[in-house]
């Protein structure tokens, strides 16, 4: 799929999206972003720089960004970026068919009634008791 974001001042980019997956996005302090099946496209400075894109090896479900870090929520892990890249990761069982971030936890439910729930912290993801 076509996508093309325009920021205020007429600048826009065009991007060439997988588009098995519908685009999801986010706004936060530090701008806008939004996500395709397998690419983050991160908007800083509302607009004024080139935007950061971060291609993901498998379908992404869902992105928080949590600053500095991005949390990317994919079809069989979550993953914990940074400016580095890939700070920590946690593989899952199942393909969660609902996200939710409360707080530092992340919860993710499965098609099996299983829910797993995350702590997230600055470097790392662990299991939540």
């Amino acid at each position: 799929m076509t996508v093309t974001v325009r920021a205020e001042g007429g600048r826009d980019w065009t991007f060439q999206e997988p588009g098995w997956r519908p685009l999801g996005y986010g706004l936060g302090d530090h701008g806008f972003y939004l996500w395709s099946a397998r690419r983050l496209i991160s908007f800083g400075d509302a607009g004024l720089r080139e935007p950061e894109l971060t291609p993901l090896d498998e379908d992404i479900i869902a992105v928080f960004y949590l600053d500095p870090t991005w949390l990317a929520v994919c079809e069989t892990s979550v993953r914990l970026l940074g400016q580095a890249g890939e700070l920590s990761r946690v593989e899952l069982s199942e393909v969660a068919t609902s996200v939710r971030l409360e707080g530092r936890v992340l919860v993710l439910d499965g098609p099996s009634g299983v829910q797993i729930k995350l702590e997230v912290g600055a470097k790392q993801l662990s299991v939540h008791d």
